[in-house]
């Protein structure tokens, strides 16, 4: 049989620094620029920059390339035969520098990961966690710079707001469920559901429960309205 090692590293991260810089827009690419140079100007290891928009991520790209790094974009709108290409380069050392959005993914593993740059801030604290954590898998020490500009704030909450469903959306999305439910909605925009569970196994020949237990309230997110529009009461 096969012998396998745990290793337990928990959740803490001490060989991680976190910064943040409060910088304009103009002021970002050179800066990007410097913090790269003093980060990776000993041999091995790479670096990540983090945009919040595919725009961004092929600007940088460009800016760092002409400044003479080895470096590629990476974002959803590549075809998937280039995205796997880039991903097995940069894992690979062949790229030194990958700029991406989000949809960078997490199981792409480079450990040895010297800094994590947020050029635009993401879209939440979780975000952030997730993708700066891509840094120092190898236990050693790697910083985590956040570059803050106000405006990059009006950013997120324009994307946020085009991610969002309106009620027009929902039976397009998902057609079958606006069939079988017919009349019965839920408000898109709202951060929080009322939810009634009025359906579940045990219930009379009706379809109708029984016992009809309390509503609660629970977090959601717009896309999770559509997701779970069976399950919402009458509104």
């Amino acid at each position: 049989g096969q012998t396998f090692e745990v290793v337990d590293g928990g959740h803490e991260r001490p060989n991680l620094q976190y910064e943040v810089l409060a910088v304009s827009r103009p002021e970002k690419m050179g800066l990007i620029h410097r913090i790269l140079e003093r980060e990776l100007a000993s041999p091995g290891g790479g670096a990540i920059v983090f945009a919040a928009r595919r725009k961004s991520a092929e600007e940088i790209a460009g800016f760092l390339k002409d400044m003479g790094w080895v470096c590629a974009h990476f974002h959803a709108g590549l075809d998937a035969s280039l995205k796997k290409e880039v991903q097995q380069a940069f894992i690979a050392g062949d790229l030194r520098v990958i700029v991406a959005t989000n949809a960078f993914g997490m199981g792409v593993d480079k450990p040895d990961v010297r800094v994590v740059i947020h050029a635009e801030i993401p879209g939440s604290l979780e975000n952030y966690l997730q993708e700066a954590g891509r840094a120092g898998r190898d236990r050693q020490d790697a910083r985590c710079i956040l570059l803050f500009d106000e405006e990059d704030v009006e950013t997120q909450f324009g994307l946020s707001a085009r991610s969002r469903l309106s009620r027009q959306d929902i039976p397009m999305r998902t057609p079958r469920f606006a069939r079988r439910w017919r009349g019965w909605s839920a408000p898109a925009f709202c951060s929080a559901m009322r939810i009634t569970p009025g359906y579940f196994p045990g219930a009379s020949r009706s379809g109708r429960s029984r016992r009809r237990p309390p509503s609660w309230r629970v977090p959601t997110s717009p896309k999770r309205c559509a997701i779970s529009i069976w399950t919402y009461s009458r509104c």
